[in-house]
């Protein structure tokens, strides 16, 4: 209770100022603890084999403050106004989800693990005219699982852990849903149905938002996050298929991957470096 009044209070506080202490947390970071940086190195140097050592270092760099970043960001989510926020977050065509909404269509959204996902996930639960069905890996800890769901569902969104992903949806098929999922995790050994290649390496990939739209028949969108400045992004919606059904297997999850690995080439200190994905 004491950690959660803490978090609170640094929540109330500027952003501007919050930047300052995420400064001090990326140093600590990067120069006394050297958080994973072992494993940050090895998926940098795999993923970018065009690029040489000095350029490697500055991405790494740049990840630790992206990364602070992110956690002031999450503990300013605590209590960001909705007025804040979708200034701070904008999507620069969410007419494309009135348009999905006016025809009672429901829509499975892909992201990953870039830039602020947790903050644009708040954003759209501001924004959508649908209801919003986030699907998220449930915390060891009830007590902070609990926590975070809150933080996350301020703004109206349902959050659905993982093995419940199908019942929740068919649950609610007759309102016009959008169900967000993060595709770019690496799948348990005994679930791995399909390998890729993704940022330059063999890849094992979820086949969850691909399975979920042939199940549904549902138009697929992928969101694509972009960091404006410190504080600021912008999110675009991009079509991956109007009609799952139709596609020949595997080409929804390589379309969806391929524009996140577009996104990570024009932007590579911000994706989730850190996350051991090629672990098998």
């Amino acid at each position: 209770m004491v950690l959660r009044g803490l978090i609170y209070l640094l929540s109330l506080i500027d952003l501007r100022i919050l930047y300052f202490l995420s400064d001090i947390i990326a140093f600590v970071l990067k120069h006394f603890i050297q958080y994973r940086r072992k494993i940050i190195l090895e998926n940098l140097y795999r993923s970018f084999p065009e690029k040489n050592e000095n350029e490697i270092e500055q991405i790494a760099a740049a990840f630790y403050t992206n990364l602070s970043d992110l956690i002031v960001e999450t503990i300013k989510m605590v209590s960001i106004s909705k007025s804040e926020l979708t200034r701070r977050c904008r999507f620069t065509n969410p007419e494309i989800l009135n348009h999905y909404y006016d025809s009672q269509k429901s829509l499975i959204a892909v992201c990953g693990h870039f830039n602020n996902w947790e903050l644009g996930g708040l954003a759209l639960s501001a924004i959508a005219p649908h209801k919003v069905l986030g699907i998220y890996k449930p915390l060891t800890s009830s007590s902070w699982d609990g926590y975070f769901k809150k933080i996350r569902s301020r703004f109206g969104m349902h959050l659905v852990p993982m093995k419940s992903t199908t019942r929740e949806v068919v649950k609610h098929k007759n309102l016009p849903t959008i169900t967000t999922l993060i595709a770019d995790q690496t799948p348990h050994r005994s679930e791995i149905n399909y390998r890729t290649t993704f940022l330059n390496q063999d890849t094992a990939v979820f086949l969850g938002a691909e399975k979920l739209a042939k199940l549904t028949g549902y138009p697929v969108i992928y969101f694509s996050m972009h960091r404006i400045r410190r504080g600021y992004y912008e999110i675009t919606i991009l079509p991956v298929t109007e009609n799952p059904v139709e596609e020949t297997d595997y080409v929804i999850t390589r379309k969806h991957l391929s524009l996140l690995e577009n996104d990570i080439r024009q932007q590579p200190a911000n994706w989730l470096w850190s996350h051991r994905r090629w672990k098998y």
